[in-house]
């Protein structure tokens, strides 16, 4: 509701400076702007959950002992994670978060200008268009994803952003195929979840109109579709960080993954 209320305002005051008119360029750039502020900071809670459950994962990896110690719904590794990750890595999550929202707020933006722009034009300018829309989704994609991986290599050993990236770099080179392959069977299914929340939401959000009066019917399962979706996210960031911070730990130790579960060693 905030970030509405104040794309309102925005709107508002370049009407008011511009008799009653938004023009184009400063609504784009307001518009980029708008949604860098969105999703920085929809990334960076979503990429300290990640990181904590980094933590846990990995401490139980290397010291179990010492991560199954304390209260059951209040461990001291989890108090360490949420500490590290609020405190000493915040820099690098906030950095790391900054650099997907301002490439997916410019593909969204572009995607945006595209579709206002090119209605009614040569198909061959739509089909550049395509390609070039589609060539920017995939560094999205791969940003995205590169610093997922960056995220569990700073959980684990407390480096930069800069030297968990190169530490990334490494693991690629070595065991690429299986990081794809991790990304390919955990995502879906966590997008799956993603959807169900927003589901969810619409559907409070319909429920929220039997008791308030709202002239803009669709904005209560709009909003409610966004606040699930983005509450899932977080829930289910645990889980592809976890098995993003197993395959981590396997590949740099799997001497433990052999001592302490053979079976499984000899399944990977």
């Amino acid at each position: 509701p905030s970030a509405r209320g104040a794309f309102l305002q925005c709107t508002d005051w370049l009407t008011t400076n511009n008799g009653g008119e938004v023009p184009w360029g400063s609504f784009v750039g307001m518009l980029f702007g708008m949604l860098i502020s969105l999703i920085w900071g929809h990334k960076v809670f979503l990429n300290a959950s990640h990181m904590i459950s980094c933590h846990v994962i990995a401490s139980w990896y290397f010291s179990p002992d010492e991560a199954e110690s304390g209260c059951p719904c209040c461990r001291p590794v989890t108090c360490v994670g949420l500490k590290r990750s609020l405190i000493n890595y915040l820099g690098s999550i906030a950095f790391g978060s900054l650099i997907v929202a301002i490439v997916e707020a410019f593909y969204y933006t572009c995607k945006y200008v595209v579709e206002k722009t090119l209605a009614g034009t040569n198909p061959i300018v739509k089909f550049i268009a395509c390609c070039f829309l589609c060539l920017l989704n995939c560094l999205k994609n791969t940003i995205e994803w590169l610093t997922e991986w960056a995220y569990v290599y700073i959980a684990i050993y407390g480096v930069s952003f800069i030297e968990a990236g190169g530490k990334v770099a490494k693991m690629l080179g070595s065991s690429g195929m299986g990081a794809i392959a991790q990304t390919t069977l955990v995502h879906p299914v966590i997008m799956l979840g993603r959807i169900c929340g927003a589901a969810i939401g619409v559907g409070a959000g319909y429920l929220s109109l039997e008791s308030f009066m709202i002239e803009n019917t669709w904005s209560q399962p709009f909003l409610g579709a966004c606040v699930g979706f983005a509450i899932t996210s977080v829930s289910l960031s645990c889980v592809d960080a976890g098995n993003k911070t197993m395959f981590v730990c396997y590949v740099d130790a799997p001497e433990l993954m052999a001592e302490r579960m053979p079976e499984v060693h000899g399944v990977f």
